[in-house]
């Protein structure tokens, strides 16, 4: 489902001439680590399923050793 939203939101750039790096692979993760020391191996989970009411575009820039998160626009998704 991701990936058709992200396929859609190029759709509805593309319209409106806004120039998007056509280079940069969409890749959706959740974080749940940052500078690991170790990997350790991970336990057999059951799958999470999680529902969104919302999405957001959040840009994420690195300074220095900082990584910052800043939230550009959020949008309610249909009921």
């Amino acid at each position: 489902e991701l990936v058709t939203l992200q396929h859609a939101l190029l759709g509805a750039l593309a319209t409106r001439n806004i120039i998007v790096d056509q280079d940069a692979r969409f890749k959706p993760h959740i974080t749940l680590a940052r500078h690991a020391i170790a990997a350790v191996a991970a336990p057999d989970i059951t799958p999470v399923i999680w529902r969104s009411d919302h999405i957001a575009l959040v840009q994420s820039t690195t300074t220095g050793t900082a990584l910052r998160y800043r939230l550009l626009a959020s949008r309610w998704l249909a009921r």
